[in-house]
């Protein structure tokens, strides 16, 4: 029943239309598709980031120094000045020991005491002129009643002293008393030098 209907209907609608000078419509089979077109502009991968173009070529990183640092130096810590050529003379009555000049050898004389040793100049003191160039003391006290006597150390009940003379050592001759003089100027570092022996 129903598709004469259908039929019925659509004979009816004909007749509309062409009474009414229009066209129907025939429907379409198959959906209306419609394509919405959008345009977007063509974008380059530096306007995409916004970051400008550059043609600078960037530098190389900077590799790890491994090279370890100088070794720092002391500058506070100081060494006595070595007495150059020098031999070792060791007194084991006294318990000392000091260092001597090479460029003493053959020089001096060397008289002991009781509780001291004496140096001199072999010629001045064969000149009769003394030629002493200083005498080294160990006893159990203090000598300060000595002229130009001095301590230089303390161990084990003994004094280390040294004195020098007060006096002209040395003659008028020029070669003797040259050989004097610079024997004299070693002294200090001799003095630097002495220490006293354990027992």
């Amino acid at each position: 029943m129903r598709p004469y209907f259908a039929i019925g209907t659509a004979v009816c609608m004909l007749l509309f239309c062409s009474s009414c000078g229009t066209s129907a419509p025939v429907p379409s089979s198959s959906p209306i598709s419609s394509t919405v077109e959008t345009e977007f502009p063509s974008i380059t991968p530096s306007e995409e980031l916004n970051l400008p173009t550059t043609n600078q070529t960037l530098a190389p990183t900077s590799t790890l120094d491994t090279t370890p640092p100088p070794e720092k130096i002391n500058s506070s810590s100081t060494q006595p000045t070595p007495i150059l050529d020098e031999s070792i003379y060791v007194n084991d009555k006294l318990g000392f020991q000091m260092k001597i000049p090479e460029s003493w050898n053959g020089l001096y004389e060397i008289i002991e005491g009781e509780n001291s040793i004496s140096f001199h100049n072999i010629k001045n003191y064969a000149a009769g002129y003394g030629g002493r160039l200083f005498t080294v003391f160990v006893t159990e006290e203090e000598r300060n009643e000595i002229p130009h006597y001095k301590v230089l150390g303390y161990s084990e009940g003994r004094f280390l002293g040294i004195s020098y003379p007060t006096d002209v050592q040395f003659s008028n001759d020029s070669s003797l008393q040259q050989e004097y003089q610079t024997m004299e100027n070693d002294c200090q570092k001799i003095e630097e030098s002495l220490i006293l022996l354990p027992r």
